[in-house]
């Protein structure tokens, strides 16, 4: 992902926070901001836009294997922490969605992922 400082790391971690459409995988999040939108007027920048997205995007390849192995390396950790707070079946606030199941949580967020990635993909090239 492009940052401009560590909002990525909270925005990857968090993507079913309600803040800003960040639940929505479609749209940019921060590019229309009065400061930022400037920014994309020089064609300089969105040429070191598009640059850096392309040496990122496979980066994000692997994301789909290491979910993966975190669901198995957390698997004991998800069972004692979804029974001790009976919550996946409930809202929690500021989460968008309710899933009901561990496995559904982690659907859900790698079919995010992929809708994220794909949409991107396509905007940056677009710009």
């Amino acid at each position: 992902m492009i940052c401009f400082n560590n909002e990525c790391s909270e925005r990857s971690r968090f993507i079913s926070r309600r803040f800003n459409g960040n639940n929505n995988p479609e749209g940019f999040w921060v590019k229309d901001s009065v400061w930022i939108s400037r920014l994309f007027e020089d064609p300089y920048f969105v040429t070191l836009i598009k640059t850096r997205w392309d040496a990122k995007k496979s980066a994000l390849n692997g994301i789909f294997q290491y979910i993966d192995e975190r669901v198995v390396y957390l698997d004991k950790a998800q069972d004692y922490n979804f029974k001790k707070w009976n919550i996946l079946d409930k809202y929690v606030w500021p989460n968008a969605v309710v899933t009901g199941t561990y496995k559904a949580e982690i659907a859900y967020m790698k079919s995010w992922f992929t809708k994220r990635i794909n949409w991107f993909d396509g905007a940056i090239s677009g710009l």
